[in-house]
Formats: structure tokens, C-alpha cells, sequence
């Protein structure tokens, strides 16, 4: 459950023997006293309604209407992550406003107090027991200390595991559950929770851009030309359909891409907002409900990348970023294909900065922020301040291996942006020289293609390049 929408179960559901008082404050613990009435006695299931009839814990498979009951699998353990610091080179975290306290002896504790003030990850230094408690961006700035431990808030969880084949794909299921499983004290219940059984395998596109006909590549075994689809902040009904300025695209129909199962949808973008991500929401077709695919798609407001770099200590690398969004606070971050940026985090399941499995890399691919822009008289003139370089440490990328660009807006110290996917790969060669900044290499027919070069100049139709860039030795590559 998202934490609004539990909270809102308990003020509805108010009772003198679960003690619960609806307050903000106290529904962190509210809500981890729940998660302990479970246990691996426990058994659950999805169904398109719960047969409450049922006290032993078992419901068999139903095609179409549910999947059978499995048993919930947890793990009490406290995730330790030993001689991990998340606040960066020289502690540089704990400089930005970040909240600390003292006296905690044990991760255990440390841990504990960061759930109870409601942050998501903690660091403790040994030496003089300082906690430290992050917010979910702080994985970023994960370098190795010795002498400092970290990890994520982590409270009782549970997993449950089904074979969800009798399910249809494009319908809601509403989660049943037994919490005393095959002793029969209690009966199935409806939790008041409902899944959605995606029809889409995979969406190849990460990111879009804000403007007309934004290709989104999907694969769909059961879709037709029927299908809807549409990028939003939510999937679950409470938007109205249509174009909604910030939080949602118009809806379109998928079209057919010449493959099996393999589907594209012409997306209109201009009203979305840069930086954010949002939902893939399709609808199978008139008489089914929109639901969340599960994937989200970043809106980058960058528009132009070096696409190759040498083996330097100080590699400069050019960024084309003609939103006021962008700023020296902007960190930029080359991440290993294989590895996410972060898909928003908007159901508070993935962190960001992390690899696919799971594991951390950022040792040797730091965040960097953005330095250059031109000088804060341009910014009269709007998006004059587009340019931008960063200075990384190329001699650890790996020769012939493509990186992908990763960018957090507000860097550091803010919490309005999350880190996404700018759009863009960056390779180190083998035989290339390093590239020079201010070399006028604003070019966009190499690796990253004319496209770029497109976006840059759409991206300032309505507002031309400044005379003063001239002195700046850039110019935008011809995309013919």
C-alpha cells in the first residue's frame, strides 16, 4: 500500500483495540504495527473477489477470476551495508541541512530512529555514533569508508510469490489475505488492495522529450490497435482522459511495428513536464480499465551530449541543457548500460543509483556537477544558458562499453527531482582523442546522431541562440 492510501484506511477504520490515533505523525509506526500482523503463517492471493468462506488458508486457481493462494515469505533481518558511507566524498552530505543525531551504538538503533522520522535510508559513523538520516536519492553518494555503515529502512517485509497465469492480462485483482493461514482462527479477507495484471513484456523506450510525436516502443502479446496508451502520473482512474498540463499526455492508439507482438505509440509530449518521470498507463481496449504497465519514461531536457570521450583524469564532456531547470547544482552521473538512473521512484520500491542487481557501482562513476552556462545576465534572453560541461574521471570506463547519461536536476541537496535517464550514451574508443571543450563540437551527426542537433533547435524555436554565444565557440551542427 501506498502510505496515503493505508493511512486513509486506518481514519476510516478507527478502532480502541488496534490504538490507532490518525494522526501524520504517528503513521510511520501505525503502519510498521501492520506489517507485523503478518507472519509466514500467512497466505494470500488475487482474485477478482475474496471467498471469505475460506478459513484454512487454501483457494485454487480459477481461470479469469483468481490465482491460487501461496504462503508470504519474509525476511526479519536488518540490511547492513559495512564500511558504506552515503554521504559522499569528505562526508559533503552531511553539509547540506541533512538531519543527524547522536548516541546510537547499534545500526539496529540508527536504523529504527530513521524509520520513526520517516527517512528512507541511514549512514552511522562508529567512532562517535552519529546517525545520519537520508532521504531515497541518498544511494548517489555511496562511497566506500571503513568505519561507517549503511543501509536502507528496512521493517518486516513479505513476498509473495504466484503464478499469475490463470489471470487475464489487462484486469484489476484485488489482493485476499489470511493472516493465520491453515489455522483457522481467521477467514480470507479483502485488503482493500488491488493489482493490475500488466499485458506489456517490455518497453524499450526510457525517455522522451518534450515535444510532438515522442516514439514509445513497447512489447505486447495480447494488443491490438484498439489499445490506448498514454504517459501519466497516475493509472488508477482519478486523472480525466485527456491532455492535462504537467501530469498527462493525450491518449493515443498503439500502432503495429512490423514485428511479433512488438507495438508504438505516437506520443504528443509537449505539455509534459521536463525532469519528471511518469506512468505507462495502457487500456487494452473500450471495455477495460486503464492500469499501470508497471514502466515509466523520463522527459529529459537535455538535447545534446559528447559521444565519445579519451582516457583522462579531467575528461571535459559538453552538455546541451537549454532549460532553466538546469544549473551548477545539476549532477550528471555515467552509468553502465546494465544499470539503471532510477525510474522516479514513484512507488517508493526502487532506489535510485542502483544497479539492476541490485548491487552498488559507484565507486568509480561518481556523480558530477554541471559547470560553464553563460552568465546570469543571458538568462533575460530564456534558455540562453544551455551550455554546460562536467569534468569525469575516465580512465576506470571500460574501452568500447557505452555509458548512459544519468541526471539529477537539483543534484545533491534537492528532493523535487529525481534522477533519470537523459537520453543519451556516451562510449570511450579505443583510439579516440580526448575531446576539447569549446571546441565547437556541438555536433550531432556522430554517435548520437542528427537527432540531437533536432531537438536542440526545436527545444529553441521560440528562443534563439544569444549573439554572446559566438564568443563561446559552439554552434548547432546543420541536421542535414
Amino acid at each position: 500500500a501506498r502510505p496515503q492510501e493505508a493511512f486513509g484506511w486506518w481514519e476510516e477504520n478507527e478502532t480502541e483495540a488496534l490504538e490507532v490515533t490518525p494522526l501524520v505523525e504517528n503513521f510511520t509506526k501505525n503502519y510498521v504495527n501492520q506489517l507485523h500482523w503478518c507472519s509466514e503463517l500467512t497466505t494470500a492471493y488475487l482474485a477478482s473477489s475474496c471467498d471469505t468462506s475460506v478459513s484454512d488458508g487454501y483457494v485454487a486457481a480459477v481461470s479469469g477470476q483468481g490465482a491460487a493462494s501461496q504462503t508470504l515469505t519474509g525476511d526479519t533481518r536488518l540490511v547492513v551495508w559495512q564500511d558504506i558511507s552515503l554521504l559522499g566524498d569528505n562526508d559533503r552530505l552531511s553539509l547540506t541541512g541533512v538531519a543527524y543525531d547522536l548516541g546510537y551504538r547499534y545500526d539496529a538503533a540508527c536504523a529504527n530512529a530513521a524509520l520513526q522520522r520517516g527517512y528512507v535510508y541511514w549512514t552511522r559513523r562508529a567512532a562517535d555514533n552519529t546517525c545520519w538520516f537520508l532521504t531515497d536519492h541518498a544511494p548517489a553518494y555511496a562511497v566506500d569508508n571503513i568505519g561507517y555503515s549503511s543501509g536502507p529502512v528496512s521493517p518486516q517485509m513479505w513476498l509473495l510469490t504466484l503464478d499469475t497465469r490463470p489471470l487475464l492480462q489487462g484486469e484489476y485483482y484485488v489482493l485476499c489475505i489470511d493472516l493465520d493461514g491453515y489455522q483457522t482462527v481467521s477467514s480470507m479477507a479483502e485488503s482493500l488492495l488491488s493489482v493490475y495484471v500488466s499485458p506489456v513484456q517490455d518497453v524499450s523506450t526510457t525517455t522522451v522529450w518534450k515535444g510532438l510525436d515522442q516514439n514509445i516502443s513497447l512489447e505486447c502479446s495480447n494488443c491490438t490497435t484498439s489499445t490506448k496508451l498514454t504517459l501519466s502520473l497516475k493509472c488508477d482512474g482519478s486523472l480525466v482522459v485527456g491532455e492535462i498540463v504537467g501530469q498527462q499526455s493525450l491518449v493515443v492508439n498503439l500502432q503495429e511495428a512490423g514485428e511479433n507482438n512488438m507495438w508504438f505509440a505516437l506520443v504528443d509530449a509537449k505539455t509534459l513536464a521536463e525532469g519528471k518521470h511518469y506512468r505507462v498507463c495502457l487500456e487494452m481496449d473500450e471495455t477495460a480499465p486503464m492500469g499501470d504497465t508497471g514502466f515509466r519514461i523520463y522527459v529529459s531536457p537535455v538535447y545534446y551530449v559528447t559521444p565519445s570521450v579519451g582516457n583522462q583524469q579531467f575528461q571535459e564532456i559538453e552538455i546541451a541543457c537549454p532549460s532553466a531547470l538546469c544549473s551548477r547544482s545539476t549532477e550528471i552521473r555515467l552509468a553502465p548500460l546494465h544499470e539503471s538512473c532510477g525510474n522516479g521512484n514513484m512507488d517508493k520500491v526502487e532506489t535510485t543509483w542502483v544497479t539492476i542487481e541490485g548491487e552498488l557501482e559507484t565507486q568509480d562513476l561518481k556523480p558530477s556537477r554541471l559547470r560553464g552556462g553563460l552568465d546570469a545576465s543571458i538568462l533575460t534572453a530564456g534558455r540562453g544558458r544551455g551550455a554546460y560541461f562536467i569534468v569525469v574521471d575516465t580512465r576506470n570506463l571500460e574501452v568500447d562499453q557505452s555509458y548512459r547519461v544519468c541526471l539529477d536536476i537539483d543534484g545533491i541537496a534537492g528532493e523535487e527531482f529525481q534522477p533519470g535517464d537523459a537520453g543519451y550514451v556516451v562510449v570511450k574508443p579505443d583510439t579516440t582523442a580526448p575531446l576539447v571543450f569549446g571546441n565547437g563540437s556541438f555536433n550531432a551527426s556522430a554517435i548520437n546522431g542528427s537527432e540531437g542537433a533536432r531537438r536542440l533547435e526545436e527545444s529553441l524555436e521560440d528562443d534563439p541562440i544569444p549573439a554572446s554565444w559566438e564568443s563561446q565557440e559552439f554552434r548547432v551542427a546543420d541536421a542535414e
